[in-house]
């Protein structure tokens, strides 16, 4: 398992985790993705889809976004609920 991301706001802090801990890696031995990532809706910051284990999911509210994208980013765009 791969360390979790912590990204804070003014008010809240979200724990993102890799998405590859959330796939098979049986299916991943031989498939590019799986049915747990292979369509992950869209990117929180760039708005691009997401598919496949390299992304981060939001462990509070199920947001994704690209390795390469800024989980920050996002995160300071979002409306604080918690």
């Amino acid at each position: 398992m791969a360390k979790d991301i912590k990204t804070a706001t003014d008010t809240y802090t979200y724990t993102w985790t890799p998405g590859s801990d959330l796939c098979s890696t049986e299916i991943h031995a031989t498939e590019p993705t799986c049915g747990d990532c292979e369509d992950n809706g869209p990117c929180a910051d760039c708005g691009g889809q997401v598919a496949g284990p390299d992304s981060l999911i939001c462990v509070e509210n199920g947001e994704v976004v690209h390795r390469g994208c800024s989980p920050q980013r996002a995160a300071d765009r979002w409306v604080d609920y918690y």
